[in-house]
């Protein structure tokens, strides 16, 4: 309906050139001194994948740390995306990935998130 057009503009989603995407990215361009430039997913999740060892966890750790339950936890709610899969893959995170998926408690990695 044509009356959600006035809501999407106010959602922070979108292409380059959208207001409110646009003042995000802004924002976050101004904090590029302290935490680097913003990267896309592609590029987190490959320097987080050179962290990763074989049959291991972040770091070569022998059990899943930290940073490897939020990485999981963050990209589980978008893992049905065939993009999101694709990024695993070319990551090379698809058997970490696996290990994440067995250990994880049931209630996160086998919620459907209907």
């Amino acid at each position: 309906p044509s009356f959600l057009a006035f809501f999407r503009w106010f959602m922070p989603v979108g292409g380059p050139g959208r207001k409110i995407p646009q003042s995000i990215r802004d924002k976050r361009a101004a904090k590029d001194d302290t935490y680097g430039p913003l990267k896309t997913m592609q590029e987190y999740l490959a320097e987080f994948g050179s962290h990763i060892t074989d049959l291991s966890f972040f770091q070569g750790a022998a059990a899943a740390t930290a940073v490897d339950i939020s990485v999981f936890a963050t990209v589980y709610s978008f893992y049905t995306l065939p993009i999101v899969k694709k990024v695993i893959a070319d990551a090379n995170l698809s058997e970490w990935w696996g290990r994440m998926e067995n250990i994880m408690p049931e209630s996160i990695s086998k919620d459907d998130f209907v």
